[in-house]
Formats: C-alpha cells, structure tokens, sequence
C-alpha cells in the first residue's frame, strides 16, 4: 500500500514539474518572439 502511494507521489510530482517546465518554456518563448518584434520594428 506505502509502495503504490508512493509511486502515484512519484507520478504526480513527475506530472506537475513536466507542467511548469511547459509554462516556463512558454513563457520564454513569448519573451523571445516579443523582444524579436522589438527588434525588427526598430
């Protein structure tokens, strides 16, 4: 029982960081082609 709780812990943590490395690379994504608007409008 400890065992499966733990390796659903494990998948959800798994889960969640994947969730805010995609939100992080989004976000800097969005930087990227903002400041390449900036740029080329200059």
């Amino acid at each position: 029982m400890i065992y499966i709780d733990a390796t659903y812990i494990y998948i959800y943590l798994s889960c969640w960081l994947q969730h805010r490395k995609n939100n992080f690379v989004r976000a800097t994504d969005l930087l990227m082609s903002s400041n390449n608007k900036a740029i080329f409008s200059l």
